[in-house]
């Protein structure tokens, strides 16, 4: 947040030493090209995720913990296995936001088209409790695991937009201005993952209904290999994203070739999604098989990615 307010500073020092406009400047209204620069911060809405582990049947077809393999039930090796899905959710954040742009004003008239780019990050920093369970999760988490949390460090992206404008007052020495945009993001997600069962193995409950009365010892066995055993992930996670914008702003005219502006912005983008495999399950290598097959992946989804911004921009025309 200091990088975002130290270099809005700068611009405006900047422009105020290279332009010393006389009384009564202002803009041109000719037509050409001119480039542009803005710094600033931005807020975000709170994030909501979507979770689902892949390949993950649960713990009674761990064959790493399991020692009776030849009598696990038969939905481990099929399709139609147990899964297990989570949600959760995190709080509304800010960052800043640095972009540039090249665009050309039409030749006497109102508008002016440019292609944009800008980057920001938004840092959640915030590790948050499972929020809501599906499938194996809602036995594990009453419970057994005592700790189920997602983390989430920051969500920064690289922006391309084409954007269209309407400049209401062209040539005045004060403008203002209307814009809307079409794109994409690059976006990644510094994301971690930690789940801690239970050290005691009688709280080890979502295996209890697999073992009949008569193996009670069988089933002891197994909580007790179960017990304090964690998975984890720590991923920078990826993805593409189309999304659109709206702007507005005014720019005040230092001289003819410069101008110096307030600038509001939303923008949204569509959905993100990725998914990793894990980097250990139950302690161990990230799959309940001994060969290694079938890798247990964890698919992130994060929907209304959305931001609002408000930057200081520089433009000089050509």
């Amino acid at each position: 947040m200091r990088f975002a307010w130290t270099g809005m500073l700068l611009i405006a020092c900047s422009a105020a030493g290279a332009a010393q406009p006389a009384p009564g400047t202002a803009q041109s209204r000719d037509g050409g090209f001119y480039v542009s620069q803005e710094l600033g911060v931005h807020f975000t809405r709170g994030l909501n995720l979507e979770a689902d582990a892949v390949n993950a049947p649960g713990s009674i077809c761990d064959q790493y913990l399991n020692p009776f393999t030849d009598r696990m039930p038969a939905f481990c090796g099929s399709a139609d296995a147990p899964g297990t899905q989570w949600t959760n959710a995190f709080q509304a954040t800010a960052g800043f936001l640095a972009g540039g742009a090249v665009g050309y004003r039409l030749e006497g008239g109102p508008w002016r088209v440019e292609g944009e780019y800008f980057f920001r990050e938004s840092s959640y920093d915030e590790a948050s409790p499972i929020r809501g369970r599906e499938g194996a999760a809602v036995a594990k988490l009453d419970g057994e695991v005592i700790i189920a949390d997602d983390r989430i460090g920051s969500l920064t992206s690289h922006n391309f937009f084409g954007n269209l404008y309407y400049d209401f007052t062209p040539g005045g020495r004060v403008t203002p201005y209307l814009g809307a945009g079409l794109g994409f993001a690059i976006a990644r997600m510094d994301y971690g993952l930690l789940w801690v069962r239970n050290a005691d193995p009688d709280a080890i409950t979502s295996v209890a209904p697999y073992f009949p009365a008569d193996r009670m010892d069988d089933l002891g066995v197994l909580q007790r290999n179960l017990a304090s055993t964690t998975s984890s992930l720590q991923a920078n996670l990826g993805d593409q994203l189309a999304g659109y914008q709206v702007m507005g702003g005014l720019d005040y005219a230092l001289s003819e070739r410069v101008t110096l502006g307030l600038k509001g912005r939303w923008a949204y983008f569509t959905g993100f999604d990725d998914s990793r495999v894990l980097d250990r399950l139950r302690s161990h290598a990230p799959t309940n098989q001994l060969d290694g097959s079938r890798p247990v992946a964890v698919h992130i989804g994060a929907g209304d990615i959305r931001l609002f911004a408000f930057t200081v921009n520089l433009k000089y025309r050509f």
